[in-house]
Formats: structure tokens, C-alpha cells, sequence
């Protein structure tokens, strides 16, 4: 099983390289009593709007990676759309919108979401102690508004 599981996306991304397609990849988690929820919403959502797809990843902690496969630039700006209704579903359900592969300045937005400004002021202060001149890791989590 642990074969499998790492080979899986290693599988994928030779797909879509193969393909020269590009995979938009989710990260979320939520509580063990909505998982069952939020599995079922992925796959109903995603079989509805026809994009080719792979789950896979932590199962043991209600956390799994949905690579979107999408084969043109419509299915691709779809998919976009549906990563954003996969965050607000997790973030509903009271799960996180990145369970392991960080925030970065792509989920930046989905962690105002998530957190709140409230939340994004205390970090932000917490920051300017250890990086008073804010040089570390520029425009990752925080955007220089906070700071």
C-alpha cells in the first residue's frame, strides 16, 4: 500500500507532463466526523462538471489530495472555480485549507478566509518580532499590509 500511495502522483505528474496539461492540487483537512461529507462533495462536484481526477493521500487524517486534471483552458479556469468551492466547503466544515504543503502566496487569501483579520493581526505581530524588517519570506502568508 505505501508503494502505491507514493507512486500514485508520481503517476499523475508524468501524466501531465506527458499531456502537457497543468493539475491544480488540494490540501485541505477537516474534523474526522465530516470527512465522509467532504469526500462525497469532491466526488459529486467533480463528476458533475467533468474534470478528470485522482484522490489520494492521508485518509487516517481526514486529509486527502484531489488533483484536477484538466485537458483545455476551459476545464482549467473551471477547475479554478472548484478550488475555490472545495476551500470554502473544508473552511465550512471546520477543516483547514492546508493541512501540510503550507500557505505560501497561493492560499494566502483562502487564510484570511479561514482565519480572519483578527487572527492575521496576531500573526502579523508575532512576525514583527522576529522580522521587524519583514525580509523573511516576503509575501508568504502575510501580505505586506499586515506589516
Amino acid at each position: 500500500m505505501r508503494a502505491f500511495r507514493h507512486a500514485l502522483p508520481v503517476a499523475v505528474n508524468e501524466r501531465v507532463v506527458r499531456n502537457k496539461q497543468k493539475k491544480i492540487g488540494t490540501d485541505m483537512a477537516v474534523p474526522d466526523e465530516r470527512f465522509g461529507s467532504f469526500l462525497k462533495f469532491y466526488k459529486d462536484t467533480l463528476d458533475v462538471n467533468g474534470i478528470d481526477y485522482v484522490i489520494f493521500g492521508h485518509i487516517g487524517d481526514c486529509h486527502l489530495h484531489t488533483n484536477l486534471l484538466p485537458r483545455n483552458e476551459d476545464e482549467a479556469e473551471r477547475s479554478r472555480h472548484l478550488y475555490g468551492r472545495f476551500i470554502a466547503q473544508a473552511i465550512m466544515l471546520g477543516g483547514c485549507v492546508s493541512a501540510e504543503h503550507g500557505i505560501g502566496k497561493l492560499k494566502r487569501k483562502y487564510l484570511d478566509a479561514m482565519m480572519g483579520e483578527r487572527y492575521l493581526n496576531e500573526m502579523a505581530e508575532v512576525k514583527r518580532v522576529f522580522d521587524p524588517k519583514f525580509i523573511l519570506g516576503r509575501g508568504n502568508i502575510l501580505d505586506e499590509n499586515f506589516v
